[in-house]
């Protein structure tokens, strides 16, 4: 009989040691499991390898055209600024990236024109500011054949009274110009921003609600991912990520995405060019209210670019020179040795927009760039990663960016942690009272117990 009451009593202690342990443990994993804010996620390691052989190849192919990117038909300017802005992204190359500032600010004449074709060559002037900008230059006295120039100072003279930058009607590149002129002292002017606000597709039945295209204003007609990309990226380099525009557009983003994590063009599939700009464009946003969360698009669109990129899986089918290089789609990933040529101007191009998907910086801040570019590429024996198969990229990923991953394991855990808890309660509370009526109604033979809380001695075993 003493040795039931004994029992009941050890067993009260006993609820109330695991309960303490296990709250412990559960509070101590408690901040691991509620979600937090959004923010970028950072790349897993494959990712950064794939990132750091890509700028290898594309440093290697702008120093093999003395800094700029070439076609059939010579130097591709633009080309080479996507290329500069690229290995910024990525965060390496900064040697090489000044070198090809130099390059096409001495080729400026045939880029960007005259002073006197400020009005029909703003896109062009706009790409140059931030290749400029990328390489720690001064776009305001850019030295040319016929004189200096003050770039920004160009661009904004020929902002009409309307808010359109330039002598045509471009929301692509008036996007590019609002990104050149957030990086000056005098900003962007407020007309500017409206002219983009006035742009969107208007129509809340349509598609492409929100995007942004190549027609006039509040048309949705020709809205591409493209384009809207752009705009993205220059209203958050403004700082205008409060215009109700921004987030309408970064939702028709991430509504256009494809299954298979990529973007597709006004005209065109699935591609590494409409992707990195959409990856850019996304890195810059952040985290404001009425914004979608971007963890699952981020991570799927960086599988993408993943699935077409020319790595240790296509050793011995693709040609050598091409290891390390983005292709434009996965059709191309997978195409025959020789095709496409590895010098040309599309895989570059495609290579150049890739690494933008690798930015990390935020908007109209200074990426870290480190001087060198990474070795080039390496396949160890024994080290091949499987080949998405032939004609379709990887499938999405799962794990943290899936939606049972970070999403919602989280809440589940937090959940049946809880139910843990209360279990646990009450099942102290139980066990408590059943040493306290054990205590309060001893058996014949059983003396209560004393001051101590211990049985007392007199009692005969």
């Amino acid at each position: 009989m003493v040795r039931s009451w004994v029992d009941r009593r050890r067993w009260g202690r006993a609820g109330r040691i695991i309960l303490a342990g296990l709250t412990g443990l559960v509070l101590g994993l408690w901040p691991g499991l509620v979600p937090t804010a959004q923010a970028t996620p950072s790349l897993p390691a494959r990712d950064l390898a794939l990132r750091d052989q890509a700028a290898a190849w594309l440093g290697q192919r702008l120093a093999d055209g003395g800094g700029l990117a070439q076609t059939d038909q010579g130097d591709d300017y633009v080309t080479t600024v996507l290329a500069i802005l690229g290995l910024s992204a990525a965060g390496v190359g900064g040697d090489q990236i000044r070198a090809s500032a130099t390059a096409l600010a001495q080729a400026s004449q045939r880029f960007i024109g005259s002073a006197d074709q400020v009005g029909v060559k703003t896109t062009s002037i706009a790409w140059l500011i931030l290749a400029l900008g990328a390489a720690g230059l001064d776009p305001t006295e850019l030295v040319t054949s016929a004189g200096s120039r003050n770039l920004p100072a160009d661009l904004a003279g020929v902002v009409r009274p309307d808010g359109q930058i330039g002598d045509y009607a471009s929301v692509a590149g008036q996007a590019v110009a609002v990104m050149a002129l957030s990086q000056t002292p005098a900003g962007v002017p407020a007309s500017a921003l409206d002219w983009l606000e006035a742009q969107p597709c208007a129509d809340p039945q349509a598609a492409g609600v929100g995007g942004f295209g190549v027609t006039g204003a509040g048309a949705c007609v020709g809205v591409d991912a493209d384009t809207t990309a752009l705009v993205v990226r220059a209203l958050a380099m403004a700082g205008a990520t409060d215009r109700p525009v921004f987030a309408a557009a970064v939702k028709y983003l991430v509504a256009a995405q494809d299954p298979f994590g990529g973007w597709a063009g006004a005209w065109t599939g699935v591609n590494t060019n409409s992707t990195g700009l959409v990856l850019w464009a996304l890195r810059s946003v952040g985290a404001a209210p009425g914004l979608p969360d971007l963890t699952l698009a981020l991570a799927n669109g960086q599988q993408y670019i993943e699935s077409v990129s020319f790595d240790c899986a296509t050793a011995g089918t693709a040609d050598a020179a091409s290891l390390g290089a983005i292709a434009y789609d996965s059709a191309v990933r997978h195409a025959p040795v020789g095709t496409p040529a590895p010098g040309s101007v599309g895989l570059v191009q495609s290579t150049a927009r890739g690494l933008l998907a690798y930015a990390q910086a935020a908007p109209g801040l200074p990426a870290a760039v480190s001087p060198g570019l990474p070795a080039g590429f390496d396949c160890p024996a024994g080290d091949q990663p499987s080949a998405a198969a032939p004609g379709a990229p990887s499938p999405p990923p799962s794990g943290p960016a899936d939606l049972g991953g970070a999403g919602a394991a989280p809440w589940l855990w937090s959940g049946g942690a809880l139910v843990v808890l209360v279990g646990l309660f009450l099942l102290w509370r139980r066990v408590e009272r059943a040493s306290s009526a054990g205590a309060r109604r001893p058996k014949a033979g059983v003396a209560p117990p004393d001051a101590t809380g211990e049985p007392s001695q007199r009692v005969s075993l």
